[in-house]
């Protein structure tokens, strides 16, 4: 008498609660019980994926013939997320990308963060997977190839029906007014997420004073005014929408106007370019000041400081914002001052040319108190100079990402104290704390590191200081790790961890001698990591 099956719609849902990145061993024992746990289990592998490009390389080949496999897993993807192995990765390096996912029907989620589509991949893509919920997008100039059109955008909008959340990173704006028009009639009152930023940011959008030929394409005056008109269309056609997320060169005011008086109901948004007065921007906030909890300023120029646009969102009892992202703004050593008023649970800061000076002892005194105020941030990227925003981080109890910029003058006293008091870090990066020892090295296998920056330019590690890090047995991403630790003690320690990534720093005052083998480089990819890199 055979034992009763479970039903497999049981065993999927039983099987949904285990995540592929923690509970990987556990999926691949489930899968080897029977058939049917088989499909269950390997369905859970293959959900979520997400790949360097080297990954996907290497991934592509072998799931390009199903036939030789248990399964074609390629019907199993339902996320997909692709990133480059390295900045300023050259485009057009995803073979097959288009061809891989036309085998992909429940494919939900496809973020490609490198430039590798023209707008005949889009129709192919989008014609294959009509059921994508979330599409975020990266594309280069017209010079490459890869520019995203009209035509490209128009095949999003129609064949994409049930698209929710739209993300479009550009190297060159070459679209009109017709796609965003477009996009606007098929995906009305649909959308909850849309974002369009153009990279480099010196392109001319809100105007019509570019005019010539580029790669082709015919530039005509008046060109800019009419994109800037059909953004605010697909604005005025999905006033539901929850996130945003805008960035180009000319001045934002009028836009900034407009999408004030049409989106009320923001939960995150975020912003790069130019305001000529922080007027606009205030009405923004203050419009969506009910239900803001996020909120990232990037690169913002403005003549004026920008404190007051905060008052808005002080004025709430309590407060709603939880993550914040100031990157390369001027006056940040003012707004320091309004962030403890905040329930900040996301914290980036990063200095721009004109508050160079925020590392620094008094900087360093108000961005403890900010920390100190905050005791349930789980994140924090923040330039600092010595040790107090360290021990103030350590009442953090939740932290779980400490990325630091600069940090010279932190000891090991406070890295200590931070290791001790905070057991759930993930991910942590050092900056230039160089003063840092082996006394801290030795307790990093406390936490369970996924991924770790060493300070940049550490001369003074050893053979004992890369044992201790190879004890962190979650660890899977190392940066920074300089030449000078010797070359024996790389071959020696490397291949015992199990990393994806490497990255070796090499002081260029070395001879090239110094720098490894090819027959040692062999030696540590093959056994200790996937890809080694210098820098």
């Amino acid at each position: 008498m055979s034992l009763p099956r479970l039903p497999i719609e049981l065993l999927d849902d039983i099987l949904s609660f285990l995540e592929p990145a923690k509970d990987g061993a556990t999926l691949c024992s489930c899968a080897l019980v029977s058939r049917d746990w088989f499909l269950s289990a390997s369905a859970c592998i293959w959900r979520d994926c997400e790949w360097t490009v080297s990954e996907y390389v290497t991934n592509h080949r072998s799931l390009l013939r199903p036939q030789k496999l248990m399964r074609d897993y390629r019907e199993c993807i339902q996320k997909l997320k692709i990133i480059p192995d390295e900045e300023g990765e050259p485009a057009g390096r995803l073979p097959s990308l288009a061809r891989f996912l036309k085998s992909c029907p429940s494919m939900r989620y496809l973020c490609v963060d490198v430039v590798c589509l023209t707008d005949d991949d889009l129709w192919s893509l989008t014609t294959s997977c009509p059921q994508l919920r979330v599409l975020s997008l990266k594309f280069g100039t017209v010079e490459s190839g890869y520019a995203l059109s009209d035509e490209g955008l128009m095949a999003i909008a129609k064949n994409c029906g049930k698209l929710k959340d739209l993300r479009l990173t550009l190297g060159e704006c070459v679209l009109s007014d017709r796609g965003l028009k477009e996009l606007g009639d098929r995906l009305a009152g649909k959308m909850r997420g849309f974002g369009l930023e153009c990279v480099p940011r010196e392109f001319r959008f809100a105007t019509g004073m570019t005019i010539g030929n580029v790669g082709g394409m015919e530039i005509r005056e008046g060109d800019g005014k009419r994109r800037l008109e059909g953004l605010k269309y697909v604005l005025q056609q999905n006033p539901q929408m929850k996130v945003v997320s805008f960035g180009w060169g000319e001045p934002m005011d009028d836009f900034l106007e407009f999408a004030s008086e049409h989106l009320r109901s923001l939960e995150r948004l975020k912003l790069t370019g130019t305001v000529e007065s922080p007027v606009a921007l205030g009405r923004m906030l203050n419009a969506n000041k009910d239900t803001l909890t996020a909120l990232s300023l990037v690169d913002i120029l403005c003549p004026l400081p920008l404190t007051g646009i905060f008052q808005p969102l002080l004025h709430l009892t309590p407060p709603r914002l939880q993550v914040l992202e100031l990157n390369g703004m001027a006056h940040v050593y003012d707004i320091l001052l309004l962030l403890p008023r905040f329930p900040l649970q996301h914290l980036k800061i990063y200095a721009s040319r004109q508050s160079a000076s925020i590392s620094h002892i008094n900087s360093d005194q108000r961005i403890a108190g900010v920390i100190k105020a905050c005791p349930d941030l789980r994140s924090i990227s923040i330039p600092i100079y010595g040790d107090l925003p360290i021990l103030a981080m350590a009442g953090c109890h939740r932290l779980e990402t400490v990325e630091i910029k600069d940090g010279r003058h932190v000891t090991d006293s406070s890295m200590i104290h931070l290791i001790r008091r905070c057991p759930n870090i993930t991910r942590l990066e050092l900056g230039s704390a160089t003063l840092l020892t082996d006394a801290t090295w030795s307790l990093l296998a406390q936490l369970p590191l996924h991924t770790l920056g060493l300070p940049f330019g550490l001369t003074n590690q050893t053979h004992r200081t890369l044992t201790a890090i190879t004890r962190c047995r979650t660890l899977r991403v190392l940066r920074n790790l300089p030449i000078t630790v010797g070359r024996q003690a790389l071959m020696d320690c490397i291949p015992a961890m199990k990393l994806k990534w490497l990255g070796v720093w090499v002081d260029g005052r070395l001879p090239a001698r110094e720098r490894l083998s090819k027959e040692e480089e062999q030696i540590i990819t093959k056994g200790g990591c996937r890809m080694l890199q210098y820098s």
